[in-house]
């Protein structure tokens, strides 16, 4: 039983990846920032909305009425995406697009050269300063860095930076449990 879900799962991240290539080629390198931030945007959308999957997934419901009330609610989705996902819905792989919107972020992350960075400070930090630390990851890394900032107070100072699967913990608490653990082992 278990073996039949794993071929599920791997089928469906196979089709999803091929479904990614498909309309990142359709996409092109000028329609390429338009199909990420469309995908992404009427993901964002669909996965909360319990009405919209249902709509998707009708059989009673012609794919053309179904392009036409996506036109209408999601005007500023372009229609290549828009026809993209009722093709999803029509060939009944709507269950892999969680992973085709990842898959596309990732290649557009790459062909744009652009990181995620995750930013855990224990205070807000002036503009400066982040731009301080945008240049030194632009310059580590070779990619532009999209920085997302969190304040929490528990740190006591510094920040904490997170790339992917990569954390740089310079916060002061931090500090403060290696001197611990030191001082324990001496």
């Amino acid at each position: 039983c278990s073996t039949t879900i794993w071929k599920v799962l791997m089928n469906i991240g196979a089709k999803a990846r091929q479904y990614a290539a498909i309309l990142l080629k359709a996409a092109g390198d000028d329609g390429l920032d338009e199909a990420y931030k469309g995908l992404t945007a009427f993901y964002s959308i669909y996965k909360n909305e319990a009405r919209l999957k249902t709509m998707l997934l009708s059989r009673r419901i012609e794919d053309r009425q179904k392009e036409t009330i996506l036109s209408e609610v999601f005007d500023n989705i372009p229609s290549f995406v828009r026809s993209f996902v009722v093709q999803l819905a029509s060939r009944n792989d709507l269950k892999a697009l969680p992973i085709v919107v990842k898959t596309v972020e990732k290649n557009y992350f790459e062909i744009r050269k652009l990181v995620n960075v995750h930013v855990l400070t224990s205070t807000e930090l002036p503009a400066e300063t982040m731009a301080h630390i945008e240049s030194s990851v632009q310059s580590a890394l070779g990619k532009k860095p999209l920085l997302e900032t969190m304040v929490d107070a528990s740190l006591l100072g510094g920040l904490k930076l997170r790339v992917g699967n990569t954390i740089v913990d310079g916060s002061l608490s931090s500090k403060l449990q290696q001197l611990k653990r030191i001082l324990i082992q001496s």
